[in-house]
């Protein structure tokens, strides 16, 4: 009997042995979370810490150590643990993989550590190549760095049917119109369907509808976009837009209106290209209604303000032809002009597929090295954050003395060019040179290479560029730097297309390829 009460006993101790111990390492994490609970972070991972000493492959415990570090407030030692659990590789239901990745990328995200983000991101799409949000988040990464070859590769994985969100196809509309594909109208038209309190979505569907040649509807939704816009110059270029959809429905008078306002709003803040511009456009008009003499003060303060516009000048030339009885309104002038055909070109003038993506605001200010994560199919070509290398721009950028120049004479050869000689440049972001071309040593051209990161060149660099062009007797000049035109310097660009060539993006990406071997 003594016998049976002893085993008895022993297995009563045993089975409590057991379940003390047990309930002990479950204490250990809720007793830890509880204390983070309530503030006291350092005796709480110091309980977690104690439990990890003798077991350091303990995926929980590491767990709980990334979640008090998130409650306190400190994510990059939350990011920390939860890269340990990753590389063990060992989940639990209550964080699986594709939680532990996303959750690692975002707080990268959120700290504007986007290529450590990104790369966390596409681990995601490792351990669910359908995940919402990693495919969300690297489109739209792709999308702030103006890659839209990468950005479509993720974005077109989703479903659109259950992503019923207005970024999402501002993003394909935006992609389409720079690929030159069909969609652009109904990608935006549904945007805005989905947010009609959005500005962003009512003024790109503006323009698509204006595109469509919908100029009506392009008209009553920017109509109402202006009406929410604070913003001085989005209300400057909504005027300029409505004021080119009159001018493709010949109301000139209301063209006019829009145009004065557009003045108004431009000299109100002191923005020199855009009241020349505006100056231009009322005058334009106004010619159009035939009121000579009001269209003379704006058209003079015009050309006053930029003597050496062709479109100015040969505006004026029209006017007083017309004035002077050597033509009707509305004939071509002695030169050629055309009157309608200018004012009908306003509108894709000032409003290029370009457009879409500067009003959408994606582009983002902070640049990283997409093409050292992956390839164009969107596949990663590196395992390890660290051997993500320095993006070509980057190294062309930081190169010095003889480096540097050696590489710009490899640019220009790259370009079908030889260097003839170098001219004097004194800031210290670039270099300039004459050189002949290798097939045609007669045909010589000026090469401005300048050390740029999404730099605005502005119609006062171009114009400067051609006087240069002139002086020295060269056939073209080239500006080659990462950067892009103002609508201003568009203007310029596209009256002297055979004088100016703009070498940047992926263009200047393959030639740095080449000439920083």
């Amino acid at each position: 009997m003594i016998f049976f009460v002893i085993i008895a006993v022993a297995v009563i101790l045993l089975f409590a042995a057991f379940f003390l111990f047990f309930e002990s390492k479950k204490d250990i994490t809720e007793k830890a979370l509880a204390l983070a609970a309530i503030g006291n972070f350092l005796d709480a991972r110091a309980m977690v810490r104690d439990h990890l000493e003798s077991s350091p492959g303990s995926v929980k415990s590491l767990y709980v150590m990334a979640k008090i570090y998130s409650m306190e407030g400190d994510y990059l030692s939350e990011a920390s643990y939860l890269e340990k659990i990753k590389k063990i590789g060992r989940y639990e239901k209550e964080f699986p993989e594709i939680t532990i990745c996303n959750r690692i990328a975002d707080i990268y995200y959120n700290l504007d550590m986007f290529e450590e983000a990104f790369f966390y991101y596409l681990d995601s799409l490792q351990a669910d190549p359908t995940d919402p949000e990693a495919l969300i988040r690297l489109g739209f990464m792709a999308l702030g760095q103006k890659d839209f070859q990468i950005a479509d590769v993720f974005l077109k994985k989703l479903n659109s049917s259950s992503t019923q969100i207005p970024s999402y196809f501002i993003a394909k509309g935006i992609i389409k119109a720079n690929q030159g594909r069909e969609g652009v109208f109904q990608d935006f038209e549904r945007a805005y369907q989905l947010d009609r309190t959005s500005t962003v979505s009512g003024f790109l569907f503006a323009v698509s509808a204006a595109k469509e040649g919908k100029n009506d509807t392009a008209i009553e939704v920017a109509n109402k976009v202006v009406e929410n816009i604070e913003d001085e110059f989005i209300r400057y270029t909504l005027f300029q837009f409505i004021m080119t959809q009159f001018f493709l429905k010949e109301d000139y008078s209301s063209a006019a209106k829009h145009a004065r306002l557009c003045v108004e709003i431009a000299k109100l803040n002191g923005w020199k290209h855009e009241t020349t511009d505006s100056n231009f456009y009322l005058a334009m008009s106004l010619i159009a209604q035939n009121k000579m003499d009001e269209a003379s003060d704006p058209l003079i303060d015009a050309e006053s303000d930029r003597m050496d516009d062709t479109e100015i000048i040969e505006l004026a030339n029209y006017k007083y032809k017309v004035e002077n009885g050597d033509i009707n309104l509305w004939e071509f002038g002695t030169d050629g002009y055309d009157l309608k055909k200018e004012i009908q070109g306003a509108f894709d003038k000032n409003f290029s597929n370009e457009r879409y993506y500067e009003l959408s605001g994606l582009r983002s200010q902070d640049t990283f090295n997409i093409r050292g994560i992956v390839n164009e199919e969107g596949k990663k070509i590196t395992n390890q954050i660290g051997l993500i290398g320095v993006d070509k721009l980057t190294r062309f950028n930081s190169l010095k003395g003889t480096a540097f120049k050696n590489t710009c004479v490899r640019i220009i050869m790259a370009l079908n060019y030889r260097v003839s000689r170098e001219i004097p440049y004194l800031e210290n972001d670039g270099a300039n040179y004459i050189g002949s071309n290798i097939s045609d040593r007669d045909l010589k051209a000026l090469f401005r290479i300048r050390k740029w990161r999404n730099v605005k060149i502005s119609d006062v660099f171009l114009r400067d560029l051609l006087s240069a062009v002139n002086d020295l007797s060269v056939e073209k000049g080239f500006i080659i730097g990462s950067a892009e035109l103002t609508p201003g310097a568009k203007k310029v660009f596209s009256s002297n297309p055979d004088q100016i060539v703009i070498v940047n993006g992926k263009e200047l990406d393959d030639i740095l390829e080449k000439a920083l071997r």
